[in-house]
């Protein structure tokens, strides 16, 4: 059958089945599942007969809602909580990837652009970072502590200052994505210039060796997770712009659930990040083989949850 006229004789289903999609909750359970095995035949008919047509991909989405309203487990379970962080988190990863691919562009090129600008022009700094903060950093390197912002206050009531600020941030930049996708980007253009300019700054005064190993012993995680939030912002974004086969309003609904979702999920890499900042940073000095063990261990987890796991659930989704 032609890929038209299959879309054509199906067309009125599919719509009453995305109608129910947007209230699985409130649906009976054998209605349920009838729609859930009507679709999956229709999607293996698809996989079979057109594996690369976006009409594929959208049946795929449309099954997987009920097939997560079907077998998801009770709310407020620790079931339910271990397979989203196993399960759910992953496969929104994976559906977020263009979004989160350019966030990472987008930052690394920031980076690189707050290289030059600080190298070109060396007061720049004072003026992305404030005069106040590059102040104390120098008064600091002349003390002999060049990580000595790490040290200003109590571990935990630094911890809280920490956490609050990097969930402000973090927040911020997902929320702006309401205002397009473009909004989230900017935000995090302003950061990594920033995190640009202050490496340039801190070579030129010959402690970027000693600062990097504590900015890093915290800053893989925190800087990760910086970029999957605007990458999250970036997606609901996309989701106004970019529909697709959904109304303009029902495409955005969709990508603000799951850019909510990838918040949530790295929220516990945010307060582990925070931890590290508060707690063990000021020492990372005199213990630099720990502070080396948790960068690789820090990498090496992101590279297994953000680009193993996902890419594995998504082959397990597609058996």
């Amino acid at each position: 059958m032609q890929e038209a006229l299959f879309i054509r004789i199906n067309r009125a289903k599919w719509v009453e089945y995305e109608h129910m999609a947007s209230m699985l909750s409130d649906t009976e359970a054998d209605r349920l599942l009838a729609g859930y095995n009507d679709l999956c035949a229709d999607l293996a008919y698809c996989r079979t007969h057109y594996p690369t047509s976006n009409i594929t991909k959208y049946l795929n989405s449309l099954s997987l809602a009920f097939h997560n309203e079907i077998y998801k487990g009770r709310p407020g379970t620790w079931q339910a909580v271990k397979r989203f962080f196993t399960h759910e988190m992953p496969r929104l990863v994976y559906t977020a990837r263009p979004a989160l691919i350019t966030a990472m562009i987008i930052a690394a090129v920031s980076f690189l652009i707050g290289i030059f600008s600080a190298w070109v022009d060396p007061d720049y700094v004072r003026l992305v970072m404030g005069p106040g903060y590059v102040d104390m950093t120098i008064d600091n390197i002349n003390k002999g502590n060049a990580a000595g912002v790490y040290e200003g206050m109590p571990p935990f009531e630094m911890f809280v200052e920490i956490v609050y600020n990097n969930v402000h941030v973090s927040f911020f930049c997902f929320v702006m994505g309401v205002l397009t996708s473009l909004v989230s980007g900017y935000i995090l253009f302003n950061n990594f210039v920033m995190l640009g300019c202050f490496s340039v700054f801190l070579s030129q005064q010959g402690v970027l060796g000693d600062f990097s190993l504590a900015l890093w012993f915290h800053g893989t995680l925190e800087l990760t997770a910086i970029i999957i939030m605007g990458g999250a912002g970036i997606h609901m974004g996309n989701g106004w712009l970019f529909p697709g086969t959904y109304s303009r309003l029902r495409s955005f609904v969709k990508a603000a659930r799951e850019g909510v979702m990838l918040v949530l999920g790295t929220m516990p890499m945010i307060i582990v990040a925070a931890v590290i900042e508060s707690f063990l940073t000021r020492g990372a000095d005199e213990f630099p083989v720990i502070a080396l063990m948790t960068i690789f261990a820090s990498i090496a987890y992101i590279v297994f949850y953000y680009i193993y796991l996902p890419v594995k659930r998504h082959h397990e989704e597609q058996q």
